[in-house]
């Protein structure tokens, strides 16, 4: 009774450690190359829609401009229908439809990424010559504009030419280097006459 069951151990096939190890190691290095992927993947797609994000901000601020340069008017003999400096702007046109000019102030103040915002200031007088106040109300129309640089005006009155560069860099997912976007916004009006 001594010969039992006898197993051929020999004859089965198995992994080694060493075999295990390697395969562990390549399976890294796959998993490694899935995960840079999509890692590079997800940073581009972030980046492409952070820039279309700041374009179409910038762009919505530019029609905006564009619509109130194209009817802006001098509101009295001593002032440009458009006023600029570097980092602010000052339109005189009529933005809420009752047939006065408005002050519409567009300001970018401080260091490194600040917004652009924006200020309107009605007339306090009912006719021609008009005068404002100093602007106050001011709104957040551009987050994170990088440059301070942004307004000039050239040309003579009638036919002033706005020039607008901005560069600006998304809040939520910032950009190595801000967008930058420029525009050419030109005065139509005939402007105002003192009756």
């Amino acid at each position: 009774m001594g010969s039992g069951i006898k197993t051929d151990v020999r004859g089965r096939g198995g992994f080694t450690l060493v075999e295990l190890l390697v395969v562990l190691a390549l399976l890294g290095v796959v998993l490694a190359g899935v995960y840079q992927f999509f890692f590079f993947t997800q940073q581009s797609w972030n980046r492409a829609s952070a820039e279309a994000r700041v374009m179409q901000n910038a762009r919505q601020v530019l029609m905006q401009l564009d619509r109130e340069v194209r009817q802006a008017r001098k509101p009295n003999d001593g002032t440009q229908a458009v006023v600029a400096t570097a980092d602010t702007l000052e339109v005189y046109t009529d933005v809420t439809g009752d047939g006065r000019p408005e002050r519409v102030s567009y300001r970018r103040s401080g260091q490194g990424n600040q917004p652009l915002q924006r200020a309107v200031t009605a007339s306090g007088q009912a006719g021609y010559p008009y005068t404002y106040d100093v602007p106050s109300g001011w709104v957040n129309v551009l987050d994170s504009v990088a440059n301070s640089d942004i307004f000039t005006v050239s040309g003579t009155a009638p036919r002033l030419v706005v020039g607008v560069r901005l560069q600006v860099n998304d809040v939520v997912w910032p950009l190595p280097q801000p967008v930058e976007v420029r525009s050419e916004l030109t005065v139509r009006s005939r402007g105002e006459s003192s009756d």
